[in-house]
């Protein structure tokens, strides 16, 4: 109890030069182990936390312990209840698999994919919050629940990690996982055997569905899929089960779904993710290495999360699977030397294009143009059509958002949408665009 109250008074005044949210995430779940002579011993919840809290916040603890009037010289951070490693850091371990539950009825669940193993902050801690209250309960005051933003984000993992909390707390629900494509599939397949009847009685028997990748739904070419999961969705919406729901863009911003699914998705929550930043990636490099049960240091950390330039998380999490390999085949630690050796090959296969301004130039030129034409505020066709092109290749061959390449021309995201849509569109009956786009992008790898 004395180190309790003794922690309180450290915690207090930590709170001179942090933020509340920060000493909640980060220093309220540490404990004061053992005070001997200089040494200050604090007990930290699992290995991220103590190598995040080293790397972090060690001198914010000493003046902290310094205020109580205590000199700390020496501070010690161990994992508490840890059991001492026998083996090396780099041990082999296997791939985390994705195993089959008999209580998800659609496909399996990633065990992986949990709230303990996603790395929380400001990109998407809506999200985060949303999906733990939506996990804690079967709660449908906001059905659906609609999680957006771009590839790599973590909108499977937090919705995976919904499901698993829910069938560890609630066995007795009916769980249904699927995607967009895969829901399209079972009902083509069920059309050709005769089975609607056993697909419709499948999904409307849940009691949870989580359905990612609802984009895939849109288009002409599957307006019969679209119209069977609209009567689904409504099925479960009256019947009050829960729905959560993934998506590339907002409802309003998927072209060409169903206007009904869209006011429909509209009328529930609906929640961003954003692209992490830098010191987010340290945190989520931080995780994944600990997930592989190998330590690195912070200033190798910090080397990848600054140096491994991507919107998503996939790549960096690429790069953390390699370095992790090699290590373990090499049997060596993993220093920024290391690191960079790796990262430098893999940005030059994955990650090397061009910039916007290079974009735009080459767009130009190929229609005779300068770049300050695409930028200028006329909306002649013999401007306003090489400018769409160019948006539509900005937003396929870089990780700007709307709002950015929009602001590159001096338009909103709103002007850039449609224009890339109209693009899309044209390229599955226009072979002149197809040819232009083709050859653009073949003069786009040459200056690479």
């Amino acid at each position: 109890m004395k180190n309790a109250s003794i922690w309180n008074g450290i915690l207090a005044s930590a709170s001179k030069n942090l933020d509340p949210a920060e000493i909640e995430k980060w220093l309220r779940p540490l404990e004061l182990s053992e005070l001997r002579g200089d040494v200050v011993t604090i007990s930290a919840p699992n290995r991220f936390f103590k190598t995040w809290v080293e790397d972090k916040y060690i001198g914010v603890l000493k003046e902290a312990l310094k205020d109580n009037l205590f000199k700390a010289d020496d501070i010690k951070i161990i994992v508490k209840n840890a059991v001492p490693a026998s083996k090396p850091v780099h041990q082999p371990s296997a791939p985390a698999a994705k195993e089959e539950s008999k209580d998800v009825y659609g496909m399996p669940l990633d065990k992986m994919m949990t709230f303990e193993n996603f790395v929380t902050g400001a990109s998407n801690s809506f999200a985060y919050s949303a999906c733990v209250a939506a996990a804690k309960g079967f709660n449908t005051l906001y059905n659906p629940l609609y999680i957006y933003g771009d590839v790599g984000l973590g909108k499977t993992h937090l919705m995976q990690a919904v499901g698993n909390e829910l069938k560890e707390n609630f066995p007795k629900l009916k769980i249904i996982y699927t995607t967009g494509e895969t829901f399209m599939n079972e009902f083509i397949t069920a059309l050709r055997q005769k089975k609607q009847e056993d697909f419709k009685a499948k999904y409307q028997d849940a009691d949870v569905l989580l359905f990612d990748d609802i984009q895939a739904l849109a288009g002409e070419t599957r307006q019969k899929t679209s119209e069977e999961f609209f009567f689904t969705f409504s099925f479960l919406y009256a019947n009050q089960k829960r729905i959560i729901l993934t998506s590339n863009a907002a409802p309003n911003e998927i072209p060409d779904l169903d206007k009904r699914l869209t006011s429909r998705f509209s009328a529930g929550l609906m929640v961003d993710v954003q692209p992490p930043s830098v010191e987010e990636r340290e945190a989520i490099i931080f995780k994944r290495f600990e997930m592989l049960r190998t330590e690195v240091k912070p200033d190798v950390v910090r080397f990848l999360a600054e140096n491994v330039k991507s919107r998503n998380v996939r790549p960096i999490i690429g790069v953390i699977t390699t370095l992790h390999t090699m290590a373990e085949l090499q049997q060596t630690e993993i220093t920024v030397e290391f690191a960079q050796s790796v990262v430098k090959t893999y940005l030059s296969k994955r990650d090397k294009v061009l910039s916007p301004d290079e974009i735009i130039l080459i767009t130009a030129s190929y229609f005779h143009l300068k770049p300050i034409d695409l930028k200028s505020k006329t909306r002649a066709n013999s401007i306003a059509y090489p400018r769409s092109v160019a948006m539509y290749l900005l937003r396929q061959k870089t990780s700007l958002s709307l709002n950015d390449i929009g602001s590159l021309f001096g338009r909103d995201h709103s002007t850039v949408m449609a224009a890339v849509k109209k693009i899309t569109l044209r390229l599955e009956t226009d072979e002149e665009l197809k040819g232009t786009v083709a050859d653009l992008s073949k003069q786009m790898k040459m200056n690479k």
